[in-house]
């Protein structure tokens, strides 16, 4: 064979590089993978030339290829997007968003509380809420309260509202150049991060001020930021579990997952609200929802307060019309029946 055609091929052939551990590592393997890419389809172009190959050579499709189309729940990132379960780990500090309306605010993934919270520092105002990363990319974010900050904000309208659009779009986070890329389902890109400093963050963040520290990570968080498929669960596709479900409990409750990738429940004097997915491996993520108030904390909370075991939960096993959500360990943290 011709030492062009066996340098072609070679170029295809090659595997690909490693994935790291660090955020610098997935920058640099960002730049590379198009490097290689570029290589592969000179080598594709060279390799049909020589051989006489009909038609177009079979690039391999990269990690973080072109993912289904908009507007439901199924429209999920395939299993082999390019981020990792150290991804979810690493995501957490200070990032400054890029190519939205929000152009050059912070968002701060963790906080002192909680290391799946999130915070979104504005200029003027800012939203809290509640974050997923799947190991295969799939991401879920929402907002639940808006932020008083600024002291010549106070009183703007709009100023205390958590809604971010944007953020509910994501339904992938992949790594680029620069840091990372929210896509959305239909793999368009919703915003920009590339890193950033707590020192970056506007002052007078006022009694706010003590949301801007980072969480010390324990090992049981980092094992639930990055847990795959529990033991026990099922690859199932989300449309199975679109509809409204009763848990196993002593008091009216109900939890609803809708087709577009929202959910909200009630039970007893609880109320909670979220977006929720199952990436191609069959991981189950969903966001938490805001605090509930003490008073609630009834006996009973556990058997009616359904959308706190979706929170916990990464993966699911479904039989027949009752639903088990599963805990990483592949524990059971509570079973549901699908209303008629």
């Amino acid at each position: 064979m011709d030492d062009d055609v066996r340098g072609a091929l070679a170029t295809l052939l090659e595997p690909e590089p490693a994935m790291r551990s660090t955020v610098a590592d997935d920058v640099r393997r960002g730049r590379a993978l198009r490097m290689r890419r570029q290589r592969w389809l000179a080598g594709g172009v060279a390799a049909a030339l020589v051989l006489g190959i009909a038609g177009l050579v079979g690039v391999p499709r990269m990690a973080g290829g072109p993912l289904p189309t908009p507007g439901a729940v199924t429209g999920l990132p395939s299993a082999a997007a390019p981020s990792t379960a150290a991804s979810a780990v690493q995501l957490i500090g200070y990032w400054r968003v890029t190519g939205t309306e929000d152009d050059g605010a912070i968002l701060q993934f963790g906080s002192r509380d909680s290391t799946t919270a999130f915070v979104l520092w504005r200029r003027c105002g800012g939203a809290i809420g509640d974050w997923r990363l799947s190991p295969s990319g799939a991401m879920v974010m929402s907002s639940w309260a808006g932020l008083s900050r600024g002291s010549e904000c106070r009183g703007r309208p709009g100023a205390l509202s958590p809604r971010v659009p944007w953020l509910d779009e994501v339904i992938a986070l992949q790594p680029d150049r620069t840091g990372y890329l929210l896509l959305s389902p239909s793999r368009t890109v919703v915003a920009g991060l590339v890193p950033a400093e707590r020192s970056d963050i506007e002052p007078d963040a006022g009694p706010t001020d003590v949301m801007a520290d980072l969480p010390a990570a324990t090992d049981a968080d980092r094992h639930a930021l990055t847990a795959a498929a529990p033991p026990g669960s099922q690859p199932l596709d989300p449309s199975e579990l679109v509809g409204r479900w009763t848990p196993h409990g002593p008091a009216p409750a109900h939890l609803e997952l809708a087709g577009d990738g929202t959910y909200s429940g009630a039970g007893g004097c609880g109320h909670g609200r979220g977006r929720w997915t199952i990436d191609a491996a069959g991981v189950l993520i969903a966001t938490g929802s805001p605090p509930v108030a003490a008073d609630c904390a009834t006996p009973e909370a556990p058997s009616v307060w359904a959308w706190v075991w979706l929170a916990e939960a990464r993966g699911a096993r479904l039989t027949g019309q009752t639903l088990a959500l599963l805990g990483p360990d592949g524990r059971v943290l509570g079973t549901l029946t699908r209303q008629a």
